[in-house]
Protein backbone atom coordinates (compact mmCIF):
# COMPACT_ATOMS: atom_id res chain seq x y z
CA UNK A 1 0.00 0.00 0.00
CA UNK A 2 2.99 1.93 0.88
CA UNK A 3 4.04 1.36 -2.88
CA UNK A 4 0.46 2.57 -4.22
CA UNK A 5 1.03 6.09 -2.13
CA UNK A 6 4.12 6.21 -3.53
CA UNK A 7 3.33 6.29 -7.12
CA UNK A 8 0.56 9.18 -5.93
CA UNK A 9 2.23 11.48 -4.01
CA UNK A 10 4.40 10.55 -0.66
CA UNK A 11 6.22 13.93 0.04
CA UNK A 12 4.58 17.11 2.19
CA UNK A 13 2.88 18.79 0.41
CA UNK A 14 4.22 22.61 0.61
CA UNK A 15 3.18 26.00 -0.07
CA UNK A 16 5.80 28.67 -1.07
CA UNK A 17 5.05 30.55 2.04
CA UNK A 18 7.22 27.53 3.82
CA UNK A 19 10.72 29.17 4.78
CA UNK A 20 11.57 25.59 5.69
CA UNK A 21 10.21 23.75 2.34
CA UNK A 22 13.68 22.64 1.87
CA UNK A 23 13.94 20.13 5.28
CA UNK A 24 10.27 19.67 6.47
CA UNK A 25 9.22 16.71 3.34
CA UNK A 26 9.86 13.52 5.12
CA UNK A 27 8.04 11.49 2.07
CA UNK A 28 10.96 9.44 1.40
CA UNK A 29 11.50 8.26 4.70
CA UNK A 30 7.79 7.79 5.15
CA UNK A 31 7.32 5.39 1.79
CA UNK A 32 10.69 3.48 3.31
CA UNK A 33 9.10 2.86 6.44
CA UNK A 34 6.00 1.58 4.94
CA UNK A 35 7.47 -0.18 2.68
CA UNK A 36 9.22 -2.23 5.45
CA UNK A 37 12.63 -0.78 4.73
CA UNK A 38 13.30 0.51 7.98
CA UNK A 39 11.64 0.51 11.66
CA UNK A 40 11.99 4.22 12.43
CA UNK A 41 12.48 7.16 11.01
CA UNK A 42 13.12 10.82 11.99
CA UNK A 43 12.34 14.38 10.54
CA UNK A 44 11.93 17.73 11.28
CA UNK A 45 8.11 18.98 11.77
CA UNK A 46 7.33 22.24 11.01
CA UNK A 47 3.89 22.34 9.51
CA UNK A 48 3.50 18.36 9.02
CA UNK A 49 7.10 16.89 8.45
CA UNK A 50 5.99 13.65 9.57
CA UNK A 51 2.62 13.66 9.90
CA UNK A 52 1.91 13.95 6.25
CA UNK A 53 4.06 11.54 4.87
CA UNK A 54 2.78 8.91 7.69
CA UNK A 55 -1.01 9.75 6.67
CA UNK A 56 -0.27 9.23 2.71
CA UNK A 57 1.88 5.73 3.59
CA UNK A 58 -0.32 4.33 6.63
CA UNK A 59 2.26 4.33 9.28
CA UNK A 60 2.73 6.01 12.69
CA UNK A 61 4.37 9.71 13.60
CA UNK A 62 4.43 11.47 16.47
CA UNK A 63 5.71 15.47 16.35
CA UNK A 64 6.52 16.31 20.00
CA UNK A 65 6.02 19.51 21.63
CA UNK A 66 8.86 21.54 19.78
CA UNK A 67 11.65 21.48 22.49
CA UNK A 68 11.10 18.91 23.95
CA UNK A 69 13.89 16.55 22.11
CA UNK A 70 16.79 18.53 21.49
CA UNK A 71 17.43 20.49 18.06
CA UNK A 72 21.22 20.24 18.63
CA UNK A 73 23.18 18.88 15.34
CA UNK A 74 19.72 18.57 13.64
CA UNK A 75 20.81 20.15 10.32
CA UNK A 76 18.44 21.56 7.35
CA UNK A 77 16.08 22.71 9.57
CA UNK A 78 15.21 26.44 7.99
CA UNK A 79 15.03 29.58 8.81
CA UNK A 80 15.05 30.48 11.96
CA UNK A 81 11.24 31.60 12.22
CA UNK A 82 9.66 32.25 15.74
CA UNK A 83 5.61 31.23 16.24
CA UNK A 84 5.70 28.26 14.15
CA UNK A 85 8.98 26.19 15.50
CA UNK A 86 10.59 23.17 14.32
CA UNK A 87 9.99 19.57 16.22
CA UNK A 88 12.26 16.33 15.76
CA UNK A 89 9.65 13.93 14.80
CA UNK A 90 9.55 10.30 14.77
CA UNK A 91 7.75 7.95 11.89
CA UNK A 92 7.25 4.13 12.57
CA UNK A 93 5.67 0.90 11.77
CA UNK A 94 3.78 1.00 14.58
CA UNK A 95 2.88 3.00 17.91
CA UNK A 96 4.79 0.22 19.65
CA UNK A 97 7.95 1.75 17.75
CA UNK A 98 7.80 5.47 17.99
CA UNK A 99 6.98 5.39 21.79
CA UNK A 100 10.21 3.10 22.37
CA UNK A 101 12.29 5.86 19.93
CA UNK A 102 10.87 8.65 21.83
CA UNK A 103 11.12 7.37 25.24
CA UNK A 104 15.02 5.90 24.11
CA UNK A 105 16.00 9.74 23.24
CA UNK A 106 14.38 11.12 26.49
CA UNK A 107 15.98 8.62 28.60
CA UNK A 108 19.63 9.28 27.23
CA UNK A 109 21.99 11.45 28.60
CA UNK A 110 21.10 15.62 27.99
CA UNK A 111 24.99 15.73 26.55
CA UNK A 112 25.58 19.07 25.76
CA UNK A 113 22.02 20.55 24.85
CA UNK A 114 21.04 22.74 28.03
CA UNK A 115 17.86 24.00 26.23
CA UNK A 116 15.02 20.75 26.54
CA UNK A 117 13.19 21.36 29.57
CA UNK A 118 13.65 18.63 32.36
CA UNK A 119 10.19 16.30 31.65
CA UNK A 120 11.68 12.79 31.94
CA UNK A 121 9.47 10.12 30.44
CA UNK A 122 6.58 9.16 31.96
CA UNK A 123 5.50 5.35 31.57
CA UNK A 124 2.71 5.69 33.96
CA UNK A 125 0.89 8.30 31.70
CA UNK A 126 1.30 5.66 28.43
CA UNK A 127 0.67 2.40 30.63
CA UNK A 128 -2.66 3.25 31.75
CA UNK A 129 -4.92 4.07 34.59
CA UNK A 130 -8.70 5.96 34.30
CA UNK A 131 -10.60 6.41 31.40
CA UNK A 132 -9.77 9.14 29.21
CA UNK A 133 -12.13 11.95 27.98
CA UNK A 134 -11.18 12.40 23.99
CA UNK A 135 -12.41 15.09 22.15
CA UNK A 136 -12.95 14.31 18.15
CA UNK A 137 -13.75 16.47 15.44
CA UNK A 138 -14.54 15.50 11.90
CA UNK A 139 -14.08 19.16 10.71
CA UNK A 140 -11.94 21.89 12.25
CA UNK A 141 -12.86 24.57 9.42
CA UNK A 142 -9.02 24.84 8.63
CA UNK A 143 -9.35 23.23 5.64
CA UNK A 144 -12.43 21.01 4.53
CA UNK A 145 -11.99 17.05 4.93
CA UNK A 146 -13.40 14.52 1.75
CA UNK A 147 -15.75 12.34 3.16
CA UNK A 148 -12.93 9.55 3.64
CA UNK A 149 -11.03 11.52 6.05
CA UNK A 150 -14.02 12.72 7.46
CA UNK A 151 -14.67 8.89 7.96
CA UNK A 152 -11.56 7.83 9.28
CA UNK A 153 -12.27 10.24 12.75
CA UNK A 154 -15.81 8.52 13.09
CA UNK A 155 -14.10 5.28 13.15
CA UNK A 156 -11.38 6.04 15.60
CA UNK A 157 -14.55 7.58 17.67
CA UNK A 158 -15.82 4.25 17.50
CA UNK A 159 -12.72 2.18 18.63
CA UNK A 160 -11.44 4.46 21.49
CA UNK A 161 -14.80 4.31 23.09
CA UNK A 162 -14.62 0.27 22.49
CA UNK A 163 -11.30 0.32 24.22
CA UNK A 164 -13.64 2.32 27.29
CA UNK A 165 -12.45 5.52 26.76
CA UNK A 166 -15.47 8.52 26.60
CA UNK A 167 -15.62 10.42 23.60
CA UNK A 168 -17.29 13.64 23.11
CA UNK A 169 -17.69 16.39 20.06
CA UNK A 170 -15.34 19.29 20.37
CA UNK A 171 -14.32 21.68 17.73
CA UNK A 172 -11.24 24.06 18.61
CA UNK A 173 -11.76 27.77 17.98
CA UNK A 174 -10.13 29.73 15.84
CA UNK A 175 -8.41 27.11 13.99
CA UNK A 176 -8.49 29.29 10.06
CA UNK A 177 -7.74 31.95 12.15
CA UNK A 178 -4.64 29.92 13.45
CA UNK A 179 -3.42 28.97 9.91
CA UNK A 180 -3.69 32.55 8.71
CA UNK A 181 -1.04 33.11 11.42
CA UNK A 182 0.91 30.02 10.93
CA UNK A 183 1.39 31.36 7.35
CA UNK A 184 2.48 35.10 8.63
CA UNK A 185 4.98 34.00 10.97
CA UNK A 186 6.24 31.76 8.15
CA UNK A 187 6.54 34.32 5.71
CA UNK A 188 7.55 37.13 8.22
CA UNK A 189 10.93 37.26 6.12
CA UNK A 190 9.28 37.93 3.07
CA UNK A 191 11.02 34.77 1.75
CA UNK A 192 14.87 35.83 2.04
CA UNK A 193 15.77 32.85 3.62
CA UNK A 194 13.96 30.34 1.62
CA UNK A 195 15.61 32.41 -1.91
CA UNK A 196 18.65 32.34 -0.01
CA UNK A 197 18.07 27.86 0.50
CA UNK A 198 17.50 27.62 -3.10
CA UNK A 199 20.27 29.82 -4.80
CA UNK A 200 21.47 27.52 -7.61
CA UNK A 201 18.98 24.94 -7.21
CA UNK A 202 16.17 23.19 -10.01
CA UNK A 203 13.15 24.19 -8.13
CA UNK A 204 10.54 21.53 -7.74
CA UNK A 205 7.12 22.75 -9.13
CA UNK A 206 5.11 23.26 -5.65
CA UNK A 207 7.66 25.80 -5.23
CA UNK A 208 7.57 27.88 -8.43
CA UNK A 209 7.72 31.48 -8.33
CA UNK A 210 6.55 31.55 -4.52
CA UNK A 211 9.91 33.00 -3.01
CA UNK A 212 9.95 36.06 -5.60
CA UNK A 213 6.24 36.52 -4.78
CA UNK A 214 6.75 37.40 -1.69
CA UNK A 215 9.58 39.62 -1.99
CA UNK A 216 6.89 41.87 -3.83
CA UNK A 217 6.13 45.46 -2.48
CA UNK A 218 3.39 45.38 0.04
CA UNK A 219 0.89 47.80 -2.78
CA UNK A 220 1.46 44.76 -5.04
CA UNK A 221 0.78 41.74 -2.68
CA UNK A 222 -2.06 43.79 -1.60
CA UNK A 223 -3.52 43.61 -5.09
CA UNK A 224 -2.26 39.99 -5.37
CA UNK A 225 -5.00 38.94 -2.27
CA UNK A 226 -7.76 41.06 -3.68
CA UNK A 227 -7.65 39.43 -7.01
CA UNK A 228 -7.27 36.04 -5.30
CA UNK A 229 -9.69 36.36 -2.03
CA UNK A 230 -12.77 34.89 -4.18
CA UNK A 231 -11.04 32.67 -6.80
CA UNK A 232 -8.26 30.93 -4.06
CA UNK A 233 -8.98 32.44 -0.74
CA UNK A 234 -5.95 30.04 0.87
CA UNK A 235 -3.54 31.51 -1.50
CA UNK A 236 -4.69 34.75 -0.85
CA UNK A 237 -3.72 34.29 3.13
CA UNK A 238 -0.09 33.73 1.59
CA UNK A 239 -0.17 37.85 0.34
CA UNK A 240 -1.17 39.54 3.17
CA UNK A 241 2.93 40.36 4.75
CA UNK A 242 1.25 41.06 7.95
CA UNK A 243 4.16 39.95 9.79
CA UNK A 244 7.06 41.73 7.51
CA UNK A 245 8.01 44.36 9.95
CA UNK A 246 8.83 44.12 13.71
CA UNK A 247 5.87 45.78 14.78
CA UNK A 248 3.78 43.53 12.62
CA UNK A 249 5.47 40.46 13.72
CA UNK A 250 4.70 41.30 17.49
CA UNK A 251 1.37 42.04 16.67
CA UNK A 252 1.05 38.19 15.11
CA UNK A 253 2.78 36.54 18.21
CA UNK A 254 0.42 38.18 20.83
CA UNK A 255 -2.70 37.21 18.64
CA UNK A 256 -1.03 33.83 18.87
CA UNK A 257 -0.35 33.59 22.25
CA UNK A 258 -4.46 34.56 23.01
CA UNK A 259 -5.73 32.32 20.16
CA UNK A 260 -3.50 29.31 22.08
CA UNK A 261 -4.99 30.56 25.57
CA UNK A 262 -8.27 30.66 23.51
CA UNK A 263 -7.95 27.14 22.84
CA UNK A 264 -6.51 25.69 25.52
CA UNK A 265 -9.36 26.97 27.76
CA UNK A 266 -11.98 25.33 25.72
CA UNK A 267 -10.17 22.27 26.00
CA UNK A 268 -9.98 22.38 29.98
CA UNK A 269 -13.68 23.67 29.96
CA UNK A 270 -14.58 20.40 27.86
CA UNK A 271 -12.34 18.39 30.25
CA UNK A 272 -10.41 16.93 27.65
CA UNK A 273 -7.29 14.65 27.61
CA UNK A 274 -6.57 14.56 24.08
CA UNK A 275 -8.45 15.09 20.56
CA UNK A 276 -9.08 13.02 17.96
CA UNK A 277 -9.40 15.27 13.89
CA UNK A 278 -8.55 14.50 10.28
CA UNK A 279 -4.83 14.12 9.87
CA UNK A 280 -5.18 15.89 6.49
CA UNK A 281 -8.00 16.37 3.78
CA UNK A 282 -7.28 13.60 1.49
CA UNK A 283 -5.24 10.46 0.55
CA UNK A 284 -2.07 10.82 -1.00
CA UNK A 285 -2.63 12.37 -3.99
CA UNK A 286 -0.93 12.05 -7.62
CA UNK A 287 2.61 13.97 -7.57
CA UNK A 288 1.04 15.80 -10.87
CA UNK A 289 -1.48 17.34 -8.62
CA UNK A 290 0.51 18.17 -5.74
CA UNK A 291 1.93 21.85 -6.77
CA UNK A 292 -2.01 22.94 -7.20
CA UNK A 293 -2.80 21.89 -3.16
CA UNK A 294 -1.13 24.79 -1.55
CA UNK A 295 -3.33 25.20 1.66
CA UNK A 296 -3.98 21.44 2.80
CA UNK A 297 -1.34 21.87 5.12
CA UNK A 298 -3.36 23.68 7.47
CA UNK A 299 -4.94 20.69 9.18
CA UNK A 300 -1.81 19.91 10.37
CA UNK A 301 -0.31 23.61 10.75
CA UNK A 302 -2.52 24.94 12.81
CA UNK A 303 -1.48 22.39 15.47
CA UNK A 304 2.03 23.57 15.12
CA UNK A 305 1.35 27.13 15.37
CA UNK A 306 -0.02 26.14 18.93
CA UNK A 307 2.86 23.74 19.65
CA UNK A 308 0.62 20.78 20.83
CA UNK A 309 2.16 17.48 20.72
CA UNK A 310 0.55 15.59 17.75
CA UNK A 311 0.94 11.78 16.73
CA UNK A 312 -0.81 10.62 13.02
CA UNK A 313 -2.31 6.46 13.03
CA UNK A 314 -3.20 4.94 10.25
CA UNK A 315 -7.03 3.75 10.87
CA UNK A 316 -8.54 2.96 7.25
CA UNK A 317 -8.70 3.16 3.44
CA UNK A 318 -10.26 5.42 0.76
CA UNK A 319 -13.52 3.19 -0.57
CA UNK A 320 -15.51 3.48 -3.18
CA UNK A 321 -18.03 4.70 -0.90
CA UNK A 322 -15.93 7.40 -0.05
CA UNK A 323 -15.54 8.08 -3.94
CA UNK A 324 -19.14 8.77 -4.33
CA UNK A 325 -19.62 10.80 -1.76
CA UNK A 326 -16.88 12.87 -2.88
CA UNK A 327 -19.87 14.45 -5.60
CA UNK A 328 -21.08 16.53 -3.06
CA UNK A 329 -17.51 17.89 -1.48
CA UNK A 330 -17.80 21.58 -1.79
CA UNK A 331 -16.08 23.55 -5.30
CA UNK A 332 -16.77 27.14 -4.47
CA UNK A 333 -13.26 27.79 -4.64
CA UNK A 334 -10.27 26.91 -6.88
CA UNK A 335 -8.39 24.53 -3.52
CA UNK A 336 -11.52 22.78 -2.98
CA UNK A 337 -12.07 21.93 -6.63
CA UNK A 338 -8.18 20.94 -6.79
CA UNK A 339 -8.39 18.72 -3.85
CA UNK A 340 -11.58 17.05 -5.09
CA UNK A 341 -9.92 16.28 -8.63
CA UNK A 342 -6.82 15.25 -6.99
CA UNK A 343 -8.90 12.70 -4.72
CA UNK A 344 -10.46 10.93 -7.60
CA UNK A 345 -8.97 7.44 -8.15
CA UNK A 346 -7.52 7.18 -4.54
CA UNK A 347 -9.70 4.11 -3.72
CA UNK A 348 -7.96 1.69 -1.63
CA UNK A 349 -5.18 4.27 -0.08
CA UNK A 350 -4.31 4.79 3.50
CA UNK A 351 -6.00 7.46 5.55
CA UNK A 352 -5.04 8.79 9.29
CA UNK A 353 -5.99 10.74 11.72
CA UNK A 354 -4.69 13.08 13.98
CA UNK A 355 -4.40 12.20 17.99
CA UNK A 356 -3.70 15.63 19.60
CA UNK A 357 -2.39 16.21 23.42
CA UNK A 358 -1.88 19.54 25.39
CA UNK A 359 2.01 20.93 25.17
CA UNK A 360 4.19 18.37 26.92
CA UNK A 361 1.83 15.86 27.45
CA UNK A 362 3.29 13.35 24.71
CA UNK A 363 2.35 10.51 26.88
CA UNK A 364 -1.18 11.26 26.72
CA UNK A 365 -0.99 10.97 23.16
CA UNK A 366 1.00 8.02 22.73
CA UNK A 367 -1.60 6.01 25.16
CA UNK A 368 -4.49 7.09 22.83
CA UNK A 369 -2.75 5.97 19.53
CA UNK A 370 -1.60 2.96 21.61
CA UNK A 371 -5.96 1.84 22.81
CA UNK A 372 -6.52 3.39 19.13
CA UNK A 373 -4.15 0.91 17.18
CA UNK A 374 -4.90 -2.09 19.28
CA UNK A 375 -8.90 -1.46 19.41
CA UNK A 376 -8.52 -1.30 15.89
CA UNK A 377 -6.03 -4.50 15.38
CA UNK A 378 -8.67 -6.16 17.63
CA UNK A 379 -11.69 -5.48 15.43
CA UNK A 380 -9.45 -6.68 12.56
Amino acid sequence: MAGNAGQRNTSLLTSFTESTVHSTSQGGEGALVGAGGSLVGVGVDVVGGVRVPAHFCGVVALRPTAGRLSLLGVTGRGAPQTGVHPSVGVLGRDVGMVVAAVRAVLEAEVGDDPLPPPVPWRPYLVEGGRPLRVGWCEDDEAFPPTPGCRRAVAVAREALGAAGHSLVAFTPPGSRRAWGLALACLAADQGVALRANLSGEERDALIGHGPELLALPRPLRALLRLLLQDRAPMAAHKMTGRAATSRGLWSVLEERRRLVAEVAAAWRAAGLDALVCPAYPMPAPPLTDAARLAGTQATTGVYSLMNFPVGVVPVTHETQDDQEKLEDYPTHHAALRNVKEATRGAEGLPIGVQVIGLPWQEEIVCRVMLDLETQLKRQG
